[in-house]
This record gives C-alpha cells, structure tokens and sequence, in this order.
C-alpha cells in the first residue's frame, strides 16, 4: 500500500483525462505511504500546475517542505497526503486498515462485510487484495461502496512476487469482472516499477502477446481503472472467459499454448 510512480502515473493520467469528478469522495483499502521513487521537487512541482488556489498551493508546498526536512514518525503518510490533495483537490478520504494510522482509517477485516453505510466516488485498491484472504468479499465491497458512475482502482501483482501475499491476479481477471459486471475498463496497464515500465493493454491479444514474445517480467503488476456504470446492480462474480466460451478463436487457442 504506497504511492509508487505506477500509481503516481494513473492519477495524473485520471486527472488530465477529466474522468474524475471535482472535490471526489475517496475510500483507500490500505492507507497508503509514499514510496519514493518519485522525487518530492516532482510531486512540489506538480502542485504548483495542479492547485489552483494559490493559497492552498502554498499550503501544501511548506508542508512538503516541512515533511521532508523533519522527517516525523509517519511522515511518509504525509507526503501520501499531499499527492491525493494535488490529484483529487478538496475531497474526503476515508481507508480501512487494521493498522491504519489515524482516525480516518477504520479497522474492519476485509474478509468480511464492511460496515460503512455511504457510498465513494473512487475507491482504491492498491496492493491490498492479494493480502486478503477472502478476495470474493473485496471484491464485492468495492463494488458495493462505490457509487453508480464512480470509479475502482486497482494495482495488484500479476507475476513474480513470491510469498508477497496470497495471491497473484492473471490479465482474464480482470477482462471477465468487467465483463461480468458492466465495468468500463477506462485504463488497462502491464508494469513493472525497478526499472520502471509502463504497457497499455488495449485487448487480451496485448497481453497474450507480451507473454509470447517474453516480455513479461519477473515482478509484473496489473492496474486497472474500473468505471461502474451499472444502476444498483448486485456485484456478479466471473465465470472465466475460457470456460464461459466468451473469448475469440485467437485467444482461446493462446490459453491453450500459453503454459
């Protein structure tokens, strides 16, 4: 759960693609840190073209600036504070984590139901599934928190990562929740953070090819960025694609050779 320059890259593009609406309600699953391999003169000088008020600019700026110096206990929840606000702009944030670091994140299990009673424009899932065992029930609250029109994010691990969690998550994931539940895949990426790489994933033959070609790498991770678009529909889960007889003759011959 930290802001690395993948999901420093996906907020910047959801914002400058307007696809985020103004002052969002956020919900984090897993309140994040900052990372650090995006420079803090970045992130400063992405507040300067981001925030327009010139007062909370600065606002912003000297507690960057503070942070950085003094270096407090958590204060790289600082910074992470600081990149929502330039992204996001006014907006209310709220997490779940059992070892959340102040009031604003509830210690609920995310195996089981979450017991908020209000819905959020974003919610976000960056590296917490895999850590959870009952991913159904993630799943499911994400959906269920999120408003009709509101957006899900998630950067999970797709190859590599051994023992990091429970469980990694493959490409068709994703394609079939979309499928399953009327999702929008408005940003699909392939990368890798050290070095950094950043692929889009347009359709499954992307991917498919990427893995033919040997271009997947050790420690790979998957990001999404879901547009809910159903009007109160119950979360569905997936039938993978394969099974479901939904993907072309192409790909459905690669899940055959792709081992």
């Amino acid at each position: 759960m930290a802001i690395t320059n993948i999901e420093y890259a996906l907020l910047k593009r959801l914002r400058d693609s307007k696809f985020i609406v103004a002052t969002p309600s956020v919900l984090e699953l897993g309140q994040s840190n900052w990372y650090g391999d995006v420079p803090l003169d970045t992130l400063a000088e992405d507040v300067r073209k981001n925030v327009e008020s010139e007062s909370e600019a600065q606002e912003l700026l000297d507690r960057l600036d503070d942070l950085s110096k003094v270096q407090p206990r958590n204060w790289l929840f600082g910074v992470a504070d600081v990149f929502w606000q330039t992204f996001l702009g006014p907006h209310t944030y709220t997490a779940i984590d059992l070892h959340g670091i102040d009031d604003r994140a509830h210690k609920f299990d995310l195996n089981e139901p979450v017991p908020l009673d209000q819905q959020f424009d974003i919610v976000c899932n960056f590296g917490t599934a895999e850590h959870v065992f009952n991913v159904y029930q993630v799943f499911k609250t994400m959906h269920d928190l999120t408003k009709d029109g509101g957006w899900m994010l998630h950067g999970l691990p797709f190859q590599g990562w051994v023992d990091h969690g429970f469980y990694n998550f493959q490409p068709t994931f994703f394609f079939d929740l979309c499928e399953a539940n009327n999702y929008a895949p408005g940003i699909f990426l392939y990368a890798e953070t050290s070095p950094p790489k950043v692929v889009s994933i347009d359709t499954r033959a992307t991917i498919l090819g990427m893995a033919e070609r040997g271009e997947i790498g050790p420690n790979a991770m998957l990001y999404t960025g879901l547009h809910k678009r159903s009007r109160g529909a119950p979360f569905k889960p997936p039938v993978q694609g394969y099974y479901g007889q939904r993907l072309d003759q192409d790909s459905a011959e690669r899940w055959k050779t792709l081992r």
